[in-house]
């Protein structure tokens, strides 16, 4: 099924659930007349994605008389459709308008006749979730999607056991998992340290691993991009390799699971998301209401460690968490994870961290392309590290600085690179002089 047919009978099914009726109009472009009510009715255009911006014309900017429309919907098919962005169609044309006119300001050179796409990102349009009432429904529904600080009870990370072999996992004596692949999206963006999180099998409700919660626990930071990532417990290849972001988690594993049996037999459990949108994307969630029914089917929640009270180290190498051997140990395995990736991208690569520049490693590939890498290694699977003044100001300074930070060092590498506007934008200050 095609991503633009898979988000019309999304919306043409949550229309009629919501008593309404939808009609495709004939055409290239994905119309729809809605009716809702005793009411006209409307007419909206849907865009649809899988992955990254919505795809929409420069040519949106002009009114259309001949053929008008009431409102655009953006449709996520790895979301539910109640959450959809629905907006007014007077707005669109404003904002691609505005748009365009600063994109056609920075260069008189450009020909928007010739560079006809505009894209749209999720962020553009996340005001308008779930606005519903634009078309004639009311708002908000009970299949909204829509995840608030206020509304979150746990964030869900679904495992499909034919894609990543969780009962091999635990057999293998790991009790725990931390980190979670997740796609890039406003709920990714959404993760912090300290929220609770639920690892959900997918897949039949029997067998070895049967469907349901596997272990419950704890995100321990933000989200972090991935670059490259090992093997491990992975069975498809491509898989694998499609992943662009995980969240760091400290989730306990469960010696026996709570079967999706038994969680849709409780009373106001039956409408869980991973029940309503199975074949959605990481992450799933629970609201406060249902997590409060799902404790009474739990023998309690792992505390969670906030990781504060670390000794902190200065020394040759810069600041970093734990004893100086331990950090030797894994800043060494941090330098050669970055040398191998670097190399393996076809740089030149030369380790001048000796010299206390505010980098590690000079990278000059053939084509002229230079980097400067600062390296930071840390056990465990979330990317919190510390920064000298030093390196800092090479941040600031240097446009070809860049910093990799190597988690899970010693066991199993794992690198994610950040720019310098990235790292600037998430530093905090931590350690300070003081003279007495």
């Amino acid at each position: 099924m095609s991503v633009q047919k898979d988000g019309l009978e999304q919306f043409v099914a949550e229309v009629r659930r919501r008593g309404g009726s939808a009609t495709r109009l004939t055409g290239a472009e994905a119309l729809v007349e809605v009716q809702a009510g005793a009411g006209r009715p409307v007419r909206v255009k849907l865009k649809t994605k899988r992955r990254g911006d919505w795809q929409a014309q420069k040519s949106d900017a002009n009114p259309r008389p001949e053929n008008p429309i009431d409102a655009w919907v953006f449709v996520d098919v790895n979301y539910p459709i109640g959450s959809a962005p629905i907006v007014a169609a007077g707005w669109v044309r404003d904002d691609i308008q505005s748009q365009v006119q600063e994109w056609l300001a920075a260069d008189p050179l450009r020909d928007s006749t010739k560079l006809r796409h505009h894209k749209i990102p999720e962020a553009r349009v996340a005001e308008w979730r779930g606005r519903w009432d634009i078309i004639g429904f009311p708002t908000p529904a009970t299949s909204s999607g829509d995840v608030t600080e206020d509304n979150l009870g746990a964030w869900v990370f679904k495992c499909n056991p034919k894609v990543w072999d969780l009962r091999q996992y635990m057999k293998d004596g790991n009790d725990s998992i931390d980190d979670w692949s997740v796609v890039d999206n406003y709920r990714s963006e959404m993760i912090r340290n300290g929220q609770r999180a639920i690892l959900w099998a997918s897949g039949p409700e029997v067998g070895q691993t049967p469907r349901g919660i596997w272990g419950i626990g704890w995100t321990t930071g933000q989200r972090y991009p991935s670059v490259d990532e090992t093997q491990g417990y992975w069975t498809d290849e491509d898989k694998r390799h499609s992943v662009q972001w995980f969240a760091p988690t400290d989730i306990t594993l469960m010696k026996e699971p709570l079967t999706a049996a038994e969680i849709r037999d409780y009373s106001g459990l039956e409408d869980l998301e991973v029940f309503r949108s199975p074949q959605g994307a990481n992450p799933s969630w629970i609201s406060k209401d249902q997590l409060a029914r799902l404790h009474d089917l739990l023998e309690g929640w792992p505390e969670h460690e906030a990781g504060s009270g670390e000794p902190i180290t200065v020394g040759a190498g810069g600041a970093g968490f734990g004893d100086p051997q331990t950090n030797k140990m894994i800043e060494d395995a941090a330098v050669d994870t970055a040398t191998d990736h670097y190399t393996n991208l076809g740089y030149e690569v030369e380790d001048v961290g000796a010299r206390s520049l505010g980098w590690d490693l000079t990278c000059i590939h053939a084509s002229g392309d230079i980097r400067r890498v600062e390296v930071k290694g840390v056990s465990g699977p979330t990317p919190s590290i510390l920064l000298t003044s030093n390196e800092i100001r090479s941040a600031r300074e240097d446009e070809n600085w860049e910093l990799a930070v190597v988690t899970r060092a010693l066991t199993k590498p794992t690198l994610a690179a950040y720019t310098a506007s990235e790292v600037l934008e998430h530093a905090e200050g931590f350690v300070y002089r003081v003279d007495l």
